[in-house]
């Protein structure tokens, strides 16, 4: 079970991984609430005192989903080229700059972001910094944050 938790904190945000290992939690120590609950994130259901059967299914389905997740980091390290051996570049594109990690320990080519932050001029030199290697912004921001980003 541990070795879930720390999966899910790889694989998700720090607020998700709490969320979570709570529900994991619930589902290991029913002392917590007084009650078993088995929360699947996937299918949107919650199953609140489950029998064995159901119990079982979930370890089961908890143990498949970490092999999974394994089998898959296997790939952070690998290029990506299609079957007909064209080069692929996969960037992730990050909410917040702590998500930069994320995107490499899963292997990305590289980290971009969208949105207001990545054409505010207080953010772009510590998301430069971080590593950030790809800005996407409204048109009205473009020749500022340029002129900011070859002035570091």
């Amino acid at each position: 079970m541990e070795k879930i938790k720390a999966q899910a904190a790889l694989s998700m945000g720090e607020e998700e991984a709490k969320i979570f290992e709570t529900h994991i939690m619930m589902l290991e120590d029913p002392e917590l609430t007084g009650d078993i609950v088995i929360v699947d994130g996937f299918q949107g259901i919650v199953i609140l005192n489950p029998d064995i059967e159901e119990i079982e299914t979930y370890k089961k389905k908890i143990q498949k989903y970490q092999e999974e997740l394994d089998q898959l980091k296997i790939l952070a390290s690998c290029d990506t080229i299609t079957k007909k051996g064209k080069r692929i570049y996969v960037a992730g594109n990050i909410g917040k700059p702590e998500d930069i990690l994320r995107v490499i320990e899963n292997g990305g080519d590289g980290v971009g972001m969208c949105g207001e932050m990545a054409g505010d001029e207080t953010a772009i030199p510590t998301l430069v910094e971080y590593g950030l290697d790809e800005f996407s912004m409204s048109a009205s921001s473009i020749l500022s944050a340029k002129q900011q980003i070859m002035n570091l």
